[in-house]
């Protein structure tokens, strides 16, 4: 039998195999300080909520078509609230991430997606976290930092 070894490996290994990182960049930002002050609203007053999601991706090809590019458009956001009224925003920072991976080979569109929903966002979450830290300071917002985010284990990987 002869067995192609894209169809041995599962998806994530499939995609892990095949992808580079190529680039990182911030796409577009949007950050204000509606009417957060310290004075007003101390720890028992706000709330924070924060956002992270894929937007969509995408694969480019070269005009030769010898060259691929996944493309992954990635959205984030941290909104102050307040604890009473949490329609009541008191600031945001929201910001738009593109991540670039140079395939070796084309890969399945399944690869594709688990790729996008579990390993992009660890390759772009430093840059967020480190963004949220410094405009949130630059706003005269509480310190806010971001924990790390921790890799999704496999239902195998869980003892």
């Amino acid at each position: 039998m002869n067995t192609n070894k894209r169809d041995i490996l599962n998806p994530i290994d499939e995609a892990l195999a095949n992808l580079a990182i190529k680039d990182i960049f911030l796409k577009s930002m949007k950050c204000e300080n509606f009417k957060f002050d310290i004075e007003l609203y101390p720890n028992s007053y706000y709330k924070v909520l924060l956002k992270h999601k894929v937007v969509r991706s995408s694969i480019l090809e070269s005009t030769d078509h010898k060259q691929h590019l996944l493309r992954v458009l990635l959205s984030y956001g941290v909104k102050w609230v307040s604890k009473e009224d949490p329609q009541d925003e008191l600031a945001v920072i929201e910001a738009e991430y593109v991540a670039e991976y140079k395939l070796k080979q084309k890969i399945s569109d399944m690869a594709i997606d688990e790729f996008c929903l579990k390993n992009v966002g660890h390759n772009v979450w430093p840059y967020w976290r480190e963004f949220v830290a410094t405009t949130s300071q630059r706003l005269n917002l509480p310190n806010l930092t971001l924990p790390l985010q921790k890799p999704v284990k496999k239902n195998s990987d869980k003892k």
